[in-house]
């Protein structure tokens, strides 16, 4: 099998890993029964599912909150110099 191909089966799986986590099924060992392969890959599969919401997590903290956080500084500075211009 290639190794794209093989790359293709490892990302369909973690797909169907996460999937079946998002509906509620928590059994690893559950899951490898589903999915037809050994828990271990599921171990490792979810591992890397975590890490990549983790780092998910924290781009968008780092790239998208913090621009968000400026803007709503900025408006509510606005609002305050116009609630002191109507007092």
């Amino acid at each position: 099998m290639s190794s794209s191909m093989q790359q293709q089966q490892v990302e369909w799986r973690r797909a169907k890993v996460l999937e079946l986590m998002s509906k509620g099924e928590t059994n690893q060992s559950e899951i490898a029964r589903m999915l037809q392969v050994d828990r271990s890959i599921v171990c490792r599969d979810v591992a890397y599912l975590r890490h990549q919401a983790r780092e998910n997590i924290a781009r968008y903290v780092n790239e998208r909150l913090t621009e968000e956080y400026e803007k709503c500084l900025v408006g509510l500075n606005s609002i305050l110099k116009r609630i002191l211009h109507i007092i």
